[in-house]
């Protein structure tokens, strides 16, 4: 009996998951380059009751064995990159990747970073940085008599 609330436990576990992992993926759907998750599950072993008999009447051949499944895991949580419905955004310094690949940008301790954000600006020394102010690598800079972006 105990056995098998355990087994449904699991299951509630998992679903819980699942709804938490939908819920994360519709709060943030407006998120410029947001990926969603798709949460992914597999079986815990099986345990063996009794161990398989084999008999035979007359020209049939049967197995009494019985096996308990355990319930379910998370086998782990992927990322979606299929690529998003492109978006007007009036900015001339925004970008989309269309395809695979992602921007390169330089930390503020120097470290490489990648992102999908092409949501873009222009620092006060002209090089193209993301919202957060880390530059792209290799570094844009814009000269400052230019007059229009057109990318």
């Amino acid at each position: 009996m105990i056995r098998s609330l355990y087994t449904g436990a699991t299951g509630m576990q998992a679903q819980q998951l699942m709804v938490d992992t939908i819920s994360n993926n519709i709060a943030n759907a407006n998120t410029t380059s947001f990926k969603s998750d798709r949460v992914e599950f597999t079986d815990l072993i099986y345990q063996k009751l009794k161990d398989p008999e084999y008999r035979t009447d007359s020209r049939v051949s049967y197995s009494q064995g019985a096996e308990i499944g355990l319930g379910v895991q998370t086998s782990g949580i992927k990322k979606d990159f299929n690529i998003g419905s492109p978006r007007e955004t009036g900015s001339s310094t925004d970008l989309m990747i269309n395809g695979k690949g992602f921007f390169q940008v330089v930390m503020g301790d120097g470290e490489m970073s990648y992102t999908r954000d092409g949501s873009f600006d222009i620092d006060g020394e002209g090089a193209i940085v993301t919202s957060q102010g880390y530059k792209l690598e290799p570094e844009i800079v814009i000269p400052p008599d230019l007059v229009k972006i057109s990318i």
